[in-house]
């Protein structure tokens, strides 16, 4: 091992670190699926309370729903990943074997990218309130139809 034109322990970190992320990316998709599922079920139950329906409308229209919170676990995420491979592919390429006093210089720390998030897409925010602006819209078809209703059965009387 110490022969090895690399360091060794670059290298199990590198590998260690694409297992690991591989299985908890596999934990937190089941989880993030869980937590869609509720959020749906929260957006239907708006058939019954309005109110449900306008906080999933203005949570999504506001940027603090689940889907953005998903959004932004996600690019972050990536962006662990590649900051941590570029560590990694460092100590192994850079490192002497058994050196555990290894310091990077502030080159690699200057060439690591910044954390940049993109604002999502308009039709992909769309679809994560579409629903509820439905349910809205028929909670205001239904209030309205029923003003009229009330009006038309009102008689005016002047005395």
């Amino acid at each position: 091992v110490m022969e090895l034109p690399f360091n060794f322990n670059g290298l199990v970190m590198l590998e260690s670190e694409k297992f690991s992320s591989e299985v908890y990316g596999h934990h937190y998709a089941k989880m993030w699926e869980q937590l869609a599922e509720q959020d749906r079920a929260t957006t239907l139950a708006g058939l019954c309370a309005p109110l449900l329906a306008l906080r999933t409308a203005s949570m999504a229209l506001s940027g603090t729903d689940l889907s953005q919170q998903r959004y932004f676990a996600d690019a972050s995420e990536r962006h662990r990943m590649e900051f941590m491979r570029v560590l990694n592919e460092d100590l192994m390429y850079k490192a002497k074997p058994g050196d555990h006093n290894y310091r990077v210089g502030r080159e690699l720390w200057e060439q690591l990218p910044a954390f940049q998030l993109a604002p999502r897409e308009w039709e992909s925010v769309w679809g994560e309130v579409s629903t509820a602006f439905w349910i809205l819209c028929g909670w205001f078809a239904c209030s309205f139809g029923w003003m009229w209703l009330t009006a038309r059965r009102m008689r005016l009387e002047v005395a």
